[in-house]
């Protein structure tokens, strides 16, 4: 059971469980990538900066479901990834 939907609510169970394991673990190593080029600061953890960016991505998942009226493009996705990683990204200190 999730927050969610009682058992039997979400469609097979098994593969819903599989892809977000999948995607997640998809999402981790892009972020420990960031972590160890420089491009993100490496005073977070990867899976806590992982956890916290797939969170978002859920959030807005299930928004989008509640919300009909409100169109979601490809751009509104970028907007919360720039939205997230600007808070997460590498800032480089001034002499």
């Amino acid at each position: 059971m999730t927050a969610f939907a009682a058992p039997g609510e979400i469609p097979n169970q098994e593969k819903f469980f599989e892809k977000g394991l999948r995607n997640f673990k998809f999402l981790h190593t892009l972020i420990k990538q960031g972590i160890a080029s420089g491009e993100l600061g490496s005073q977070h953890a990867g899976e806590e900066l992982t956890t916290a960016i797939f969170g978002q991505i859920l959030f807005y998942g299930m928004t989008q479901a509640i919300q009909t009226d409100h169109v979601w493009k490809r751009q509104s996705a970028r907007q919360v990834v720039q939205l997230f990683m600007k808070g997460a990204a590498n800032r480089k200190k001034k002499k």
